[in-house]
Formats: C-alpha cells, sequence, structure tokens
C-alpha cells in the first residue's frame, strides 16, 4: 500500500461534519453509539482509497455504518431476552440526551497501527489532516443506519434479539493480541458526557456484565488497511 498516495486523498478530501443519532445495541451484545450517516465526502474518500489503492482486502461490514464501539460483554457473559428488553430501554432513553445537532467535525484522519482490537493500545498513530482550506460539509447518507437502527427497533426486536445474543466478540476478542493497520477519526478528547452516563446506566441495570473501554480510545473506523494476503 502507498502511504504517499493514501495521505495525498485524505488531504485532498473536505472536512466534515458527523452527527450521533443513537444508542444501539450490535451483534453479540456490543454497544456502540451510532451516527446518522457517513458525510459524502468520507464516502468519497473511501471510494477513492478502493479505487486508487491496490491490494487491500474489500472493506469489513462493520465500517460501512459509521458508530463507535463502547465496549463488550466480559468473558463468559450472556445476555438472556428481559436483558436485551432492559438495554433496549436505556437506549431509546438515553439516545434522547445526545444532541445530535452539534455533532463532531471531522478535519484529520489517523493512520494508527493497533494491539488489539479496542484501539486501546496502539504502536502508531499518524495523523493526517485533511483540506483544511474548504468548508467543513454536513451532507450525509443514511441508509445504512437507516436499515440498522429499523432492525432494532421494537417490533424487530425479537428477532434481532438472536443476533445480539450471538457468542464470540467477547472481552478476550477485543484484549486479546491483534496487530493491524486502519484509517480512523479519533474523538475528540473532550467529549460529552453522555458516554460516562450511558455506561453508568448500563451497569446499574446489569452490574457485572459489561466492560467499557477506554475514552480516548473511541474513534469511528473508516476502513480497514488490510493487504489481501492478510487473514482479518
Amino acid at each position: 500500500m502507498s502511504v504517499n498516495l493514501l495521505e495525498e486523498i485524505i488531504r485532498n478530501a473536505a472536512p466534515a461534519k458527523i452527527f450521533p443519532i443513537a444508542f444501539l445495541i450490535a451483534w453479540s451484545g456490543v454497544p456502540v453509539l451510532v451516527y446518522k450517516g457517513f458525510p459524502k465526502s468520507i464516502i468519497n474518500l473511501k471510494a477513492e482509497i478502493d479505487r486508487k489503492i491496490t491490494g487491500l482486502s474489500p472493506e469489513n461490514p462493520g465500517s460501512k455504518w459509521p458508530k463507535t464501539t463502547l465496549g463488550c460483554l466480559k468473558a463468559g457473559e450472556s445476555l438472556s431476552d428481559q436483558d436485551i428488553l432492559v438495554l433496549k430501554n436505556i437506549c431509546d432513553e438515553m439516545s434522547t440526551k445526545i444532541d445530535a445537532y452539534s455533532g463532531f467535525t471531522i478535519r484529520e484522519l489517523s493512520v494508527v497501527l493497533i494491539q488489539d482490537r479496542t484501539a486501546e493500545r496502539r504502536l502508531s498513530t499518524f495523523k493526517i489532516p485533511l483540506n483544511s482550506e474548504m468548508e467543513p460539509e454536513i451532507d450525509f447518507e443514511a441508509k445504512a443506519v437507516e436499515k440498522v437502527i429499523q432492525e432494532f427497533e421494537y417490533e424487530n426486536l425479537s428477532i434481532y434479539a438472536e443476533k445480539i445474543k450471538m457468542e464470540g466478540h467477547r472481552q478476550s476478542h477485543y484484549q486479546q493480541p491483534y496487530i493491524c493497520s486502519t484509517l480512523v477519526y479519533d474523538l475528540p478528547a473532550n467529549q460529552p458526557d453522555y458516554f460516562s452516563h450511558f455506561a453508568n446506566v448500563v451497569d446499574k441495570a446489569l452490574p457485572g456484565k459489561y466492560m467499557w473501554f477506554h475514552p480516548t480510545s473511541r474513534h469511528i473506523t473508516i476502513r480497514a488497511l488490510i493487504g489481501n494476503q492478510e487473514s482479518k
């Protein structure tokens, strides 16, 4: 992979606003903050990477809709139907606390070499600014996110619950050694307090179930930078 070409693609892209919309429980019980959609400039950037940089593996499904993974179930933990309903109620209530209009402004992206899937342990972080001469864009593509949100609605919860109950993606999955290069947007150090409020409410309702990732590791994955010959 050409680092210089990747840097050129990023530096030519417009800054953009990304807007949080809801808390959600993803497959295997993983709690995430979901955003309204990837900004159009980031979608174009991802397309440029796929078009111009040869040798990359196809994009993983998990980075095709914007989210910040907040934690995971601890080893040996599982969720009952009642637990899932409790989490659904918490997600809906805490989503009302999100200031969706302020959002985050993406002015730089980071090429990171992580040592585990939490992204808490990193071998390197190389920050690349987007085009500072352009105004931040506010347009975004919402279709992928709308599909995910719809699955988590009450009328679909009995079906979606089977995905939430899936094994895997527990503490060991995220903390075991895993070397991978990926392109991310790191959330700013000064983060809204709805993150900690959400974790506190979940811990109070389901004590001992979850491990939460450190705030400094919170990010939005743009794309994994893995070669075709490498295993996922």
